[in-house]
Formats: structure tokens, sequence, C-alpha cells
């Protein structure tokens, strides 16, 4: 009972980070491969962004030193994972990672959709 219990403490942060389901979740068999997943993902996002960026940002004045600034602040924030200790901390600070690219990309767009509006 207490290795069930134990076992389900530890992925249950995993399982909880799986932003993905249908391509980056805890069913994956290896860390590698998740970590591997999610900076795919992440990388993805990223790309859409700098596209949007190239094609309009000067309509909506975003530059890529917008999208630098902000990436870098990500990045920052997100390295704070490293002071803690555990094998999954590069998991959890991936996952912070495409979360924070993530909501870049949305508010991006939501600004451009407010500025179309307004």
């Amino acid at each position: 009972m207490k290795i069930k219990l134990l076992a389900l403490l530890v992925f249950l942060p995993v399982i909880s980070f799986a932003k993905e389901p249908q391509t980056c979740n805890s069913s994956m068999q290896s860390h590698p491969d998740m970590i591997d997943c999610i900076q795919t993902s992440t990388k993805k996002t990223e790309d859409s962004i700098k596209e949007i960026i190239t094609k309009s940002g000067k309509e909506y004045s975003i530059d890529m030193a917008f999208y630098n600034s902000q990436r870098k602040s990500i990045s920052e924030r997100c390295s704070l994972y490293n002071s803690m200790e555990g094998q999954r901390t590069d998991l959890i600070e991936n996952q912070c990672e495409y979360d924070g690219v993530e909501q870049l990309n949305d508010f991006i767009k939501t600004y451009m959709k407010t500025v179309d509006n307004y």
C-alpha cells in the first residue's frame, strides 16, 4: 500500500504538468521523451509567434525586440526551478517554459484582436 501511494505521489505532479494530452503526457515511457515532446511543442509555439511578428508585427507595433525581452523573462522565471531538488525539476522547468510561451502567444493574439476591434 505504501509503495502504491508513494508511486502516486511521485507521478501525480508529472501528470498535472502534461499540457497536451494528445502528444505530451505522462503515459510516455521515458523522461527524455517527455522532455523532448515538451520542447518540441514549445518550439512550434515560438515559431508561430515569430511568424505572426514577421507577417503582421509592424501593423501592431510588435517587433522581435518585444518577443526577445518577453522570452528572456519567461526563461529567467522558469530557471528558478533549477534551485529545487529532485530528478523531475527539468520536466517542471520545461513545462514552465511551454506554459509561458503559450501565454505569450495568447497575449499577442488577444492584443491583435483588441487593436482590430478598437
